[in-house]
């Protein structure tokens, strides 16, 4: 499958006033042949095509700079021809041609990294995205002051994971610094770095966490306790927020930024900050219970309603919580898990609710259905429990 090889030759058709000739660069890709000048020059007894090395008496220290350029190309046409073995890829000619014209990779990483935070800053990214860009960026900055990208090996990402767990954050927290490292380490490739990606072979785990959600009863004594207005006004808004998010499946960032304008005839028609890039609109039903808490909207401005910011609303939250006695940790992202599980609950198609919830891919969703599944296997198991004591009174 990979039939690769190369040589280095001098251009017969053309020789200079100097008597010199171009050195060429002749790599065969299974069968196709590719050219590359090197912009090198040299006479014919002086060029050996077989050692492919220059010798030149009385001008050693000339042909000492060509063969080291030489032994230069030809590690890098062997380091291509492995990587596209290794990586099971067939190397073709427009392929060659590019990854041969990339410039090795060099400077400070971390000085990059903040180049391309601030673009994508300017660009609207979500702030909860850019919060972990900058949260990552910190703590690479704390495991070294800098950081070229010629350091960006397997061994880097496996002592910053060692420095990682060392700060006690636990495994979710660590991979998530993993995925935004791996993912501007994939960003320079495509911008054209020459590095390779020291994920292709080092792992990270991610634990599993149960998702936290609200059932329909947990629901309708939250609502209860909203209409009763027995919480202090801080807590009384902050609930009107997350019931809100229960019945519409918002992010916190969507929340907070949601206008007016956002609202069409009973539908509520944005483009989510975590993909507004991609421009993807997304189109939410206004439940009852969404509605009337737009009616009672303390906001003035343009905004549906007057946010805190996530970390305080999650502690405002928290009192909600133990106030109603739920037992149950509940933040700004269990509102819009809550939504998902109602909708599945109730018999609602998983297609149609990832057009709700503005999935890119349907696995996403697919958690949904999972998490109601496991309450149809708990309800058997109840099932089960009573008929076997049914039984064993009968005998």
């Amino acid at each position: 499958m990979f039939n690769y090889s190369f040589k280095i030759v001098l251009r017969g058709d053309h020789v200079r006033k100097d008597g010199t000739q171009m050195l060429v660069l002749q790599a065969f890709l299974c069968g196709a042949r590719v050219r590359i000048s090197l912009n090198m020059f040299v006479r014919r007894e002086h060029y050996d095509p077989v050692r492919m090395v220059v010798r030149m008496k009385g001008e050693a220290e000339r042909a000492q700079k060509i063969n080291a350029l030489l032994a230069k190309v030809k590690s890098r046409v062997e380091d291509m021809f492995f990587d596209s073995m290794l990586n099971d890829v067939v190397l073709t000619p427009a392929q060659f041609e590019k990854e041969f014209d990339r410039k090795p990779a060099h400077g400070d990483f971390l000085v990059w990294m903040q180049q391309q935070m601030a673009e994508a800053r300017a660009t609207g990214m979500a702030p909860a995205t850019l919060k972990n860009y900058v949260t990552t960026f910190r703590w690479l900055g704390k495991f070294r002051s800098k950081i070229l990208f010629g350091d960006l090996t397997y061994e880097f990402v496996r002592e910053w994971d060692v420095f990682l767990k060392k700060q006690k954050l636990d495994g979710n927290t660590t991979a998530k610094y993993h995925r935004v490292l791996r993912k501007f380490v994939l960003l320079a490739k495509k911008k054209g770095k020459r590095i390779v990606s020291p994920y292709d072979d080092f792992k990270f785990k991610e634990v599993s966490k149960e998702r936290v959600y609200l059932n329909a009863a947990e629901v309708t004594a939250l609502r209860a306790l909203y209409d009763n207005r027995v919480l202090k006004p801080h807590q009384q808004v902050t609930l009107r927020h997350f019931l809100f998010q229960i019945g519409t499946s918002l992010r916190y960032s969507d929340l907070a930024v949601m206008s007016k304008d956002s609202i069409v005839g009973d539908m509520l028609v944005f483009t989510p900050m975590k993909t507004k890039r991609t421009g993807k609109i997304v189109k939410v039903p206004l439940s009852e219970m969404a509605l009337d808490m737009l009616r009672d909207s303390e906001s003035e401005t343009d905004r549906l309603f007057r946010v805190n910011k996530e970390q305080v609303m999650n502690r405002f939250l928290k009192e909600v919580s133990d106030f109603a006695g739920l037992g149950k940790k509940l933040t700004t992202h269990v509102g819009r898990h809550t939504f998902g599980y109602l909708f599945i609950a109730a018999g609602g198609q998983v297609e149609v609710l990832q057009k709700i919830m503005g999935h890119n891919s349907i696995h996403t969703t697919m958690i949904y259905t999972h998490i109601d599944t496991r309450q149809i296997q708990a309800g058997v198991k109840q099932l089960n429990g009573l008929l076997r004591t049914a039984a064993e009174e009968e005998d």
